[in-house]
C-alpha cells in the first residue's frame, strides 16, 4: 500500500482533523522564516493530543546538528533533511544519538549523484528518501522519478494534489507520496476537502 504524507500543517486543528483521516504521516514545519513555521512546544503538543500519524519534522536551512535537537525537542517522530548535506555521514552519527529516522530529500534538479550521496548514509537509520522539486508547487518530471525507481522506500513530492497524483501512479509505485501547498488555503491552512480528496484518490489507486 502506497502510503500518505500531508505536509505543512500549521496549526493544532488541521493537525487533528488531518490525523483523523489516516494519513501514515502529517509533515510540520520548524523554521521560523517559514509561513508554516510551527515550534517544538505545538509539534509536541500535537503528539500529547493524541494526533495519530507520524509527525515528520521539516527542517532545511539550519545546521544540522540544531535539526536534530529541535527535533528531539518536539518529540517528532521522524526529521526530513531538505537539503544535500556535506557530510552525510554526520546524519548516521546524529540519528543514533537522537535515536530518530529520517527522510532524505532529493531535490530536482538534481545537485549531485544521489545513488553516491545515498551509499554514505545508513539504511537503517532511513524513513524514506523524498524526490521533490526545488520549486515550489511543481511536479518532478516522471523520467527523473523513473531514473531513482530503484532506491527502495521512495517518496514522491512537488505539485500533488487529487488531479494528478492518480496519473503518476499510473507510472510509478512509490513507497509514499507526499502533498502540501497543492492542498492549502493559504501557507500553513490546508483545505480539508482537498486534502480529503487526495486521499481518497490515492486509496482509490491503491486498492
Amino acid at each position: 500500500m502506497v502510503k500518505i504524507k500531508i505536509c505543512g500543517i500549521g496549526n493544532l486543528q488541521d493537525a487533528i482533523e488531518i490525523s483523523n483521516l489516516e494519513p501514515d504521516y502529517i509533515g510540520v514545519i520548524s523554521e521560523r522564516k517559514s509561513p508554516r513555521y510551527v515550534s517544538p512546544k505545538v509539534i509536541k503538543l500535537m503528539k500529547e493530543i493524541g494526533v495519530k500519524s507520524k509527525i515528520v519534522i521539516v527542517m532545511q536551512n539550519e545546521r544540522l546538528n540544531l535539526m536534530y535537537e529541535v527535533a528531539h525537542q518536539s518529540e517528532a517522530d521522524i526529521l526530513q533533511i531538505h537539503r544535500i548535506i556535506e557530510r552525510p555521514e554526520e546524519i548516521n552519527k546524529l540519528s543514533k544519538q537522537y535515536s530518530i529516522k529520517v527522510i532524505i530529500a532529493l531535490l530536482y534538479p538534481p545537485e549531485l549523484n544521489y545513488f553516491k550521496y545515498i551509499e554514505q548514509i545508513d539504511e537503517d537509520i532511513v524513513e524514506g528518501y523524498l524526490i521533490d522539486s526545488s520549486s515550489k508547487g511543481e511536479q518532478v518530471p516522471i523520467s527523473f522519478v523513473k531514473a531513482l525507481s530503484s532506491l527502495k522506500k521512495v517518496g514522491i513530492a512537488g505539485g500533488l494534489d487529487s488531479k494528478v497524483v492518480g496519473n503518476l501512479l499510473k507510472e510509478v509505485r512509490p513507497y509514499f507520496v507526499d502533498a502540501s501547498s497543492k492542498l492549502e488555503i493559504y501557507p500553513g491552512k490546508k483545505d480539508l476537502n482537498k486534502v480529503k480528496e487526495f486521499i481518497e484518490e490515492v486509496r482509490r489507486y491503491d486498492s
